[in-house]
This record gives C-alpha cells, structure tokens and sequence, in this order.
C-alpha cells in the first residue's frame, strides 16, 4: 500500500474513532422537548430519552446538576405501575409519571437520595407509560400537578 493510501486510512480511522466516543458519552438518544401545560401556563423542557433497558437502568445517575430546563423522559413499551429509586443519584429530583394519554399521574418531589441500600421504590399510583425526571423542587416552581396535560414533541 502507498503511503498516501496508509495516511488515508489512519485518517479514517481517527474520524471512525472520535465519532464512537462522541456516540459513546452522548448519554441517551436524541433530545426532545416536553411542555406541561399547567394552570400556570405552559412549562416548556428539553429532556434526554432514556427508551432502552440500559438506558432506562442508568437514568440520571452519577450526574452531579441538572439545570431547570433540563430533564429525562423514560419511554416505556407498556403501560404498567412503575417503581423508580434514587440509587447513585447525586442530586435531588422530581420524578413524574404519565399516562399512556399523557396526563400526570402523581409526582414523586424532592425524592430523598438513597445513601445506603436498600433504597426507598417511589411509585406510580396508576399505571404508566412515561415518567419524567427534573430538578428537585421544579414541579412545584413550576406548577405541575396530577392531570396536567404533557406534551412529548420529537
């Protein structure tokens, strides 16, 4: 092989490489917005989809902030009562479930950390298909209440 050909191909190579890294630590799949509509008036965030069995496990862990206008939806198959916890999370949050027809279900605010197991399982009241998590503290702020209307655009 010439040698313009094998710096070619490390070059490649490189640009293969650095596009997997970015891939690897983008965290979840592609960002979304989601709008609460509120009585306050609409609520408008940027999540990170977590929609696959790793992603879904790994959630929000090990993150050490997560601004206001931020959050992660979790996208489930099925409709079905839902259970999260609060282990290896570094920051408080609120966690929020939705119906399958995209109303609130109940909001889960402040979860407590969980310092050492077993950690505490926070529920879904009713069976859901989605389950939103943001800053400790927003849904108050913010107005977010069981039923509120939530709008999950692509």
């Amino acid at each position: 092989m010439t040698k313009p050909a094998v710096r070619f191909l490390n070059f490649v190579k490189k640009i293969i490489l650095i596009l997997a890294v970015f891939l690897l630590f983008s965290g979840c799949s592609t960002n979304r917005q989601v709008i609460f509509h509120t009585q306050n008036g609409d609520y408008k965030i940027s999540v990170e989809i977590a929609d696959t069995d790793a992603a879904i496990q790994k959630g929000l862990m090990g993150r050490e902030k997560l601004e206001s206008d931020k959050g992660m939806l979790f996208i489930f198959k099925e409709d079905a009562l839902r259970a999260f916890w609060m282990k290896n999370v570094l920051i408080p949050l609120d966690i929020i479930f939705i119906s399958a027809d995209k109303r609130v279900i109940n909001i889960v605010e402040n979860a407590p950390l969980c310092k050492k197991d077993p950690c505490e399982n926070y529920l879904s009241k009713e069976p859901a298909k989605y389950v939103i998590e943001i800053a400790g503290g927003g849904s108050a702020a913010h107005g977010i209440q069981s039923g509120d209307a939530v709008e999950i655009n692509p």
